[in-house]
């Protein structure tokens, strides 16, 4: 029994070496413009829930959502999504950075996803769920400016930060999938994303004309280090990067325990 454990554990070992060899993992990059979405605000934030959610779930305006071989020589696909997003924020801090300036920073936990149309409804493409985000803004003690941004990222002590799952209506819709590393499954790490939020307003009319409203711009907030006290709409772009198991790899370590399950039997 020793014996043919061994070798199966040996066949495991030989077939990871090869899924080394041809690439344990690839990065790639996602993003969006924030004017992919022209129609809408990209976020509305909930003062009573301290929840962030995108403005215009469920209501069908496409985001495009562009898929990149980490700057390699494939063409970014550009894909027609639905955004949602799912943050909740809580309170870091406030500090004083001269004159009568803050930065107010705040954490954020919660999940954002692009789903596509499959022709009978739609599916999840792309799932991005993490915690320990930050979220900071800059502007007098009790109000934010016009710009934050959200920044979230797998660290060395806690490199679960950040997930992003991939299904197959993603994969399906990327052309040579496999070129772009691209496979039904969980990122490894280190990931990370970040969103630009622009004209955070109180108004959240469409158009936004901020000369003749310019007290719309930014929000209020309790005070230092409190949460904002009004609903605000922001445009927000997106990027991100994900490590994701190489297709191949993945086939040959399937295969490595699939030899090591017969050699059991």
């Amino acid at each position: 029994m020793a014996g043919t454990n061994t070798r199966g554990m040996r066949a495991l070992g030989a077939a990871i070496a090869i899924a080394t060899a041809a690439g344990a993992a690839q990065a790639q990059f996602f993003s969006f413009a924030s004017n992919s979405n022209g129609e809408n605000w990209t976020f509305e934030y909930n003062p009573q829930t301290q929840r962030l959610t995108h403005s215009d779930a469920n209501n069908g305006s496409p985001v495009t959502l562009l898929v990149d071989d980490r700057n390699g020589p494939m063409p970014a696909v550009s894909i027609d999504t639905e955004f949602r997003a799912d943050m909740t924020l809580s309170t870091l801090s406030s500090v004083a950075i001269g004159g009568d300036e803050f930065l107010h920073i705040y954490a954020l936990n919660g999940s954002f996803e692009f789903l596509v149309d499959v022709g009978n409804g739609l599916e999840t493409a792309m799932r991005v769920e993490f915690n320990d985000a930050t979220l900071t803004a800059r502007g007098p003690s009790d109000r934010w400016s016009s710009t934050a941004t959200i920044s979230g990222g797998d660290t060395a002590s806690d490199p679960g930060r950040v997930t992003y799952s991939f299904f197959q209506p993603l994969v399906g819709l990327v052309p040579n999938a496999a070129a772009y590393g691209l496979g039904v499954g969980s990122s490894i790490g280190p990931d990370d994303f970040s969103f630009t939020l622009t004209s955070l307003n109180t108004s959240g009319a469409l158009p936004f004309d901020p000369e003749s409203n310019p007290g719309a711009l930014g929000t209020p907030t309790g005070g230092p280090g409190d949460f904002p006290t009004q609903t605000w709409w922001s445009e927000g772009s997106f990027s991100g990067s994900a490590i994701i198991p190489s297709p191949a790899s993945l086939a040959l370590l399937g295969m490595g325990g699939l030899a090591m399950a017969r050699r059991r039997r």
